[in-house]
């Protein structure tokens, strides 16, 4: 019997504003995909994880400019 565990890391779309190198960019979404995938060993066989953390790069609303003040 073959069983799988998979982690999955949720990658946002490039940025220019960003800093990082394309090599420590690899690392960071790697080394997500690595822990998503240890939390679905420790849940059990056949499991799924995913690592949505995904940084935004749009600013977000507050709660004043979303009532219109």
């Amino acid at each position: 019997k073959i069983t799988a565990s998979i982690g999955i890391a949720v990658i946002p779309a490039p940025s220019v504003a960003r800093s990082a190198t394309i090599d420590e960019e690899t690392a960071r979404h790697l080394a997500r995909a690595d822990r998503a995938l240890y939390r679905a060993k420790r849940a059990g066989r056949n499991r799924v994880v995913c690592d949505l953390d995904v940084v935004e790069t749009e600013p977000e609303l507050s709660e004043r400019q979303v009532q219109g003040g």
